[in-house]
């Protein structure tokens, strides 16, 4: 009678750093990228990851035409044809034809997207100004865990402002990579 049982112990890899499900680097998923990789022609290239979401994995990317950093979202194949977030950040960016609200200036500008063909689909990629860094780790960087009064109140200003801003052009934001328009683009 044959024994069919392992005698080795099943073994689970586990980050010490949070990533992304890594199961999600599959058919309709993520798209693979590692640090060198080039996007649109060669124009960005891929120098640190900065996060990732349930919908896409961020970049620090070098833009070699215009010689400077910016962020690079890759989105998740299933959900790249049907997302609306590139019309309507360029809908953002140009603000109303009446005046320019206060708050536009708190919105990070789309500075080019295009879309990418890998192993896992067809991926909506959006580049835009790169951020220094979030409030999360800025907080987290302080000394006690908590910004001093004047700081937290110029942080909750601006986020006031800017979400003044995306309201007044029909805009709301209800989630990771949920932005809705109230309206068509015209």
């Amino acid at each position: 009678m044959a024994n069919n049982t392992n005698p080795w112990p099943e073994r689970v890899y586990v980050s010490d750093i949070e990533v992304e499900n890594l199961e999600e680097y599959r058919i309709g998923g993520y798209h693979p990228t590692v640090i060198g990789d080039t996007f649109h022609e060669g124009r960005y290239e891929v120098v640190h990851k900065l996060g990732f979401g349930g919908y896409s994995t961020i970049w620090l990317a070098r833009d070699r035409h215009l010689q400077r950093y910016v962020s690079l979202k890759i989105m998740i194949a299933r959900y790249s044809s049907e997302s609306n977030e590139a019309k309507i950040l360029r809908l953002l960016a140009h603000g109303s034809s009446e005046s320019t609200h206060p708050g536009q200036r708190f919105i990070p500008r789309l500075l080019d997207d295009f879309t990418v063909d890998g192993p896992n689909g067809r991926h909506l990629c959006l580049v835009q100004e790169f951020a220094a860094c979030s409030i999360t780790a800025a907080k987290e960087w302080s000394s006690n865990n908590m910004f001093p009064v004047e700081t937290a109140r110029s942080i909750a200003a601006q986020l006031i402002l800017g979400l003044a801003y995306l309201h007044s052009r029909g805009v709301c934001h209800g989630g990771e990579s949920e932005i809705h328009r109230s309206f068509s683009p015209s």
